[in-house]
């Protein structure tokens, strides 16, 4: 007899650890009795491991003076728990999805939010669906040191002003955005596709994102003189971007100038014996990729030119350089690459902008410093605000200053270059 009573309790214990929790009906009556809407006694594993109940979104019930039968079970490793879920209320406003068990993929999606969606509370990741997007800017400052006003452009110069910025966007399923552009002094001058104008901004709005493959772009076009923007709309158009339409026209790029205040604090002066340049950063920052461009003295004719090349220069440093013939000037192209660019906007930058920097122009006194400004001081003196905001920008805004006056046998080491 007591053989079999034995038995009977080794079966019931199996029965228990084969079937699990063995109060699903009491911890349903504990649950709705507490005012949730149902509830259920489901395994959780090790009572090491981490609670169940919380992750399916429920509220474990434990209650020590009064255990619910069969629920609170541990035996071998294994345990199970009363777990109580609200009852589920039809939503009508946002505000009463508040603090609701809404699974929201939150490693994917930081920003995500919870709302009313037809009666229902669902997740919202607008992180991941619209600001998966790249921007990639360039442009020139041109300008002379006696002149205060330098352009800014991304087209090659005919005066001095900050040239030819040029925005590009690499999107991952983006439809639209607005992009509004701040200069902090001076004026807008051009913009393309014609935006709208206020002051010292330059705004697009709802400017649609369309598939690749509906502009065609031609070879990129050679030589340094100036040339009007229509006639480089083809070389801009010529990259791996998006397509953009905006008020009916299209192109893979948006397009601003304008003239604004800057002083170049970069000085520059000529050895005439040991054909060296002396650079010293008189600015609060460092600059990158400095290239000097001078004329050798009765070289007009034939244009021998001399290079001279620096990758950095600090605040108050002052360096020296060798003036070489060959290979004394960097490849833009690779530099805009290393930057972040892609290959076939590295060659739309440099098809315009490798022969302005560093070959000579018909000017017989030709000398021309150019640099790459800190993303710093482009963010001081030129805001971008997207809507919605960019995952992430690349920004390259170089400077050109001519110096006609910086003939190699014409200055000492210590005399200033002018322009």
């Amino acid at each position: 007899m007591k053989k079999m009573f034995t038995g009977i309790i080794l079966l019931i214990a199996l029965a228990v650890l084969l079937n699990g929790c063995t109060g699903p009906d009491n911890c349903n009556k504990r649950c709705t009795a507490l005012g949730y809407e149902k509830g259920e006694c489901i395994r959780s594993g090790s009572a090491l491991d981490a609670p169940s109940c919380a992750k399916s979104g429920g509220t474990l019930v434990l209650d020590e003076e009064k255990p619910i039968p069969g629920c609170h079970l541990k035996a071998i490793g294994t345990w199970d728990e009363c777990c109580c879920f609200e009852k589920e209320k039809e939503c009508k406003t946002d505000a009463d999805c508040e603090g609701k068990p809404v699974k929201c993929p939150a490693v994917e999606c930081p920003e995500y939010r919870i709302y009313c969606d037809n009666g229902n509370c669902v997740c919202d990741c607008p992180f991941i669906e619209t600001t998966d997007f790249e921007v990639h800017e360039w442009g020139v400052i041109a300008g002379c040191p006696e002149s205060g006003n330098y352009f800014l452009t991304s087209r090659p110069e005919q005066v001095m002003l900050v040239k030819q910025p040029v925005v590009y966007i690499h999107s991952n399923g983006l439809e639209e955005f607005d992009l509004k552009v701040g200069l902090t002094q001076g004026k807008p001058t051009l913009t393309y596709p014609e935006a709208k104008t206020s002051g010292n901004t330059v705004e697009w709005k709802n400017v649609k994102v369309k598939e690749q493959g509906k502009i065609k772009g031609s070879e990129p076009s050679k030589g340094f003189e100036p040339v009007p923007l229509k006639q480089i709309i083809p070389t801009l158009n010529n990259v791996d971007a998006d397509t953009l339409e905006f008020n009916g026209t299209e192109s893979r790029f948006l397009f601003y100038e304008g003239e604004m205040p800057f002083e170049n604090k970069i000085s520059v002066s000529c050895n005439k014996t040991t054909k060296k340049a002396f650079l010293k950063n008189n600015s609060g920052h460092t600059v990158y990729d400095l290239t000097v461009s001078v004329l050798e003295e009765d070289s007009f004719i034939d244009k021998r030119a001399l290079f001279g090349y620096l990758k950095e220069l600090k605040p108050s440093e002052e360096k020296e350089i060798d003036l070489l013939e060959k290979q004394g000037y960097p490849d833009t192209k690779e530099i805009m690459k290393k930057i972040g660019f892609t290959e076939k906007e590295s060659e739309s930058f440099h098809s315009l902008w490798q022969m302005n920097f560093y070959f000579p122009s018909n000017t017989e006194n030709f000398a021309r410093l150019s640099y790459r400004l800190p993303r710093t001081e482009v963010e001081k003196m030129i805001s971008l605000e997207f809507n919605p905001e960019p995952k992430k920008e690349i920004r390259a805004m170089w400077v050109m200053v001519d110096l006609p006056t910086l003939r190699l046998n014409a200055l000492e080491k210590e005399k200033k270059a002018q322009c």
